[in-house]
């Protein structure tokens, strides 16, 4: 069950990426990090959150997995 602080954050830190084009180049770095820093339980959570996050909002249209699949291959997942 994935918490609604993992949601949360991931959500903010996808309002932030699509409202400061800018921040795009440093958004993979900060999503590396996160999955990197936390524990092996909230990782498994932050991916899930994001995969269920792209089924959403992609819609079927796999140009925007790019840049999220390179981020962590465990993302990388068909609409």
């Amino acid at each position: 069950m994935v918490t609604w602080d993992v949601i949360r954050g991931i959500c903010i830190l996808l309002l932030i990426w699509i409202f400061l084009p800018p921040f795009i180049l440093v958004f993979p770095v900060l999503f590396i990090l996160l999955i990197h820093t936390v524990d092996f339980v909230h990782r498994n959570r932050i991916i899930v959150a994001t995969r269920e996050f792209v089924h959403l909002y992609c819609g079927g249209n796999l140009n925007d997995l790019s840049l999220i699949s390179l981020v962590h291959p465990d993302i990388a997942v068909r609409c």
